[in-house]
């Protein structure tokens, strides 16, 4: 699936436009440049002859990378990018995972209040900043502090005071925990009740942590080092392997 969404989209593919072009202009020298100026290299002459017995391989005297060296490379660099995007779908599964469960607590926190918290107004409370908890983490793991989505939700002084505090998810989840606790002081909630509320709210602080880990944790840094060293050599020796099947046509080839 995801055929017609995902061929020819734009949005969230990484393009970079400036290295793109730098490493063409870098092809095309290389090519335009091994052809001209081999012959006059190897027998003093432009003499287009002497660039067929070149790219047949017949001139001994001419430096040809050899297509193993590409192979070797490009092997390492297939497993290396293998790991990597296996570690990429780990990483978006387990954020997959820990919003499903934000998710689902926040839902069995409303569903709680509704059915066992016994004056509206306490429910209502505890509701909204269940349905602010999850928007709250959505802005802090972008770094963001606009909460427009809660501008219906949220009653104006609430949102000014989620707005104005130092961590939105932390505040979201005391404000949270408060509303639970004051339905209890109220008399709305019994002890056992609150005990069993105060576990998702417990399962909800948890998922802060984990998303934070996730976006905070980078990619190792000498397999990083490794990869780009590899992919570099790769890149930089490909258009000296190409001239030799394609000639000029390597211009497009390459590019």
């Amino acid at each position: 699936g995801y055929w017609r969404e995902s061929l020819f989209t734009v949005h969230g593919r990484s393009v970079p436009v400036l290295a793109i072009a730098c490493y063409m202009a870098y092809a095309s020298v290389v090519t335009a440049g091994s052809l001209l100026l081999s012959p006059l290299l190897v027998t003093g002459t432009h003499d287009a002859t002497a660039v067929e017995h070149i790219l047949a391989g017949e001139d001994e005297q001419y430096f040809q990378i050899h297509e193993w060296i590409i192979e070797l490379l490009g092997t390492v660099l297939f497993f290396m990018l293998v790991f990597r995007t296996q570690l990429s779908y780990d990483r978006w599964w387990e954020g997959r995972t820990i919003w499903g469960m934000i998710t689902y607590t926040t839902r069995d926190v409303s569903r709680q209040a509704v059915n066992y918290v016994k004056s509206p107004e306490h429910v209502a409370r505890i509701c909204r900043w269940a349905i602010a908890f999850p928007a709250a983490m959505k802005a802090h793991l972008r770094f963001e502090r606009e909460l427009p989505e809660l501008a219906d939700v949220l009653l104006p002084a609430e949102l000014m005071a989620l707005l104005a505090s130092d961590h939105l998810v932390i505040y979201a989840n005391e404000q949270l925990g408060h509303a639970v606790a004051s339905a209890r002081d109220a008399g709305h909630l019994s002890d056992y009740l609150l005990v069993m509320m105060d576990q998702n709210l417990q399962k909800l602080s948890a998922t802060l942590g984990k998303c934070e880990r996730i976006l905070t944790t980078k990619m190792p840094f000498p397999y990083i080092v490794h990869l780009r060293t590899f992919l570099i050599l790769w890149l930089l020796m490909l258009p000296f392997t190409m001239i030799k099947f394609f000639g000029w046509y390597a211009l497009m080839v390459n590019g």
